[in-house]
This record gives structure tokens, sequence and C-alpha cells, in this order.
């Protein structure tokens, strides 16, 4: 009971959702928990598109994905799979890998298609929650804050893209969920 009345604003948003949402940003700011969480205060589907991709790999971790066939090779899959899968979506919560929004057609297709919402997060923040799995091919065997870091410098414009920016830093699940909704609910006037 107190999720309903804690999200209270998500019934009203919902009716209002004209498009599905499409959440970006950098590994570790909590776009597929986060994501989850939203899709659930909606009463929408989520989906992720890094467990969507590996799924069509034969069931090929993202790291064994690279490890196989190299960055470029994921992000040209990545590419083609966002684009079938962004022409033809229905209302839901979609979160992508932090390379998604990288390129212009996507960006453009996502502009077109989606709700677009960009979470940031302090870099020392990502260092920990990153610095904790082994899943993520770009930080193995890495120098991890000097990657997020540059990651940092050559996304964070593209990112700025997106129609609704959210700041995560110090706020649990539950609040970034409630400034989501508070800001969708702006956007849609």
């Amino acid at each position: 009971m107190r999720e309903k009345v804690f999200f209270r604003k998500a019934p009203f948003v919902r009716r209002k959702l004209d498009k599905p949402i499409l959440i970006v940003g950098l590994m570790g700011v909590g776009k597929t928990s986060i994501g989850k969480s939203l899709a659930r205060a909606l009463g929408l589907a989520f989906d992720d598109t890094d467990s969507l991709i590996e799924l069509s790999s034969g069931g090929l971790s993202i790291v064994e994905i690279f490890s196989l066939y190299g960055e470029d090779v994921y992000r040209q899959k990545e590419e083609k799979f966002l684009q079938g899968f962004l022409g033809d979506v229905e209302k839901q919560v979609v979160s992508t890998g932090e390379g998604g929004f990288l390129y212009d057609s996507i960006r453009k297709l996502a502009k077109e298609k989606f709700i677009t919402i960009w979470l940031k997060g302090d870099l020392n923040v990502l260092v920990d929650r990153t610095s904790r799995r082994d899943t993520r091919p770009l930080l193995l065997n890495e120098n991890i804050e000097e990657v997020l870091s540059k990651l940092e410098k050559e996304r964070y414009s593209l990112y700025k893209e997106a129609d609704i920016h959210i700041d995560v830093d110090g706020f649990s699940k539950q609040k970034t969920v409630k400034k989501i909704l508070s800001e969708l609910d702006s956007f849609l006037g």
C-alpha cells in the first residue's frame, strides 16, 4: 500500500504517456534497477537492451560477446538491435547499454519514438558501483576511474540530448523514481 501512496502521480503520468520511455546513462548509474522500479510504479513492462542482446546472441554474456567479437561488432549489433527495437515498441520502459545513445541514428529515432531520460551520477559513486562486478567489458583489466572519466567526457554531451535529465546522487531508488514521475508529469503537461 505504501508504494501506491508514494507513487500517487504514477496513474496520472501513465494516462498522459503517448510514447515508451527510454533510459540512458553511464554504466553503474542504475538504469536497469531504476527502470524496473519506474516500470513497476507505472504498471508497464520493462526491457533491458543488454539482456535482450544476450538472449539474441545464444545466451552469450556481454563480456563474452566483447571478448569473442570485439567492441565494434557489439556496437553494430546494439545499433541494429536498437533500430529494430525502437521502431516497434509499445508503451513500456526500456533501459539501454551505455553506448546505445552514441549513434546519431539511434538518438534521432529515440527522440521520435521515445521519451528519453538521462540518469546522471557522480563519478566516484559510479566507480564504486562498477568495481563490484566483472560484467562490464569496457572496465575489465582497466583503471575504472580513468575509463569512466573518459566516457563521461565523451558521452555527456550526447546524453544531454535526452528529454529529461535526472541526477541520482544521494537519492534512494524510490526517491529517484518519484523525481522521474514528477519530471515526466511536467514534461507531458
